[in-house]
């Protein structure tokens, strides 16, 4: 997901997958596609885990609920956003379990 903020609001760019999980069948092949970062845009990669965390209701955190959080994060460090995102996610599981992998890298162009 791509974030950038503009004078007019929050541009959020949905990334989409061009393959499997990376690393896990070798012969893997990934398309490619490109795009240019300006100042300020915000790039979160992530995995399912996130979208995917249950809370003892059985509710997923999902997508919708992850992207109004990084719209709410504007000015933020990549480093700020990370770390509120775990949080948001762990606050949100509660003390339902972990049922797969968190993965989160957020990169902002300076």
């Amino acid at each position: 997901m791509l974030l950038r903020w503009t004078v007019g609001g929050t541009e959020v760019l949905r990334l989409p997958a061009t393959g499997t999980i990376v690393g896990v069948f070798p012969e893997q092949r990934y398309g490619q596609q490109q795009l240019s970062l300006q100042k300020g845009d915000v790039l979160v990669l992530y995995s399912d885990g996130v979208t995917e965390a249950m809370n003892e209701a059985g509710e997923f955190f999902e997508e919708k609920r992850l992207q109004d959080l990084l719209v709410s994060m504007s000015g933020r460090t990549a480093t700020e956003i990370r770390d509120r995102v775990l949080d948001e996610v762990a606050r949100f599981s509660g003390s339902a379990p972990q049922a797969d992998d968190i993965t989160l890298a957020v990169a902002r162009l300076a």
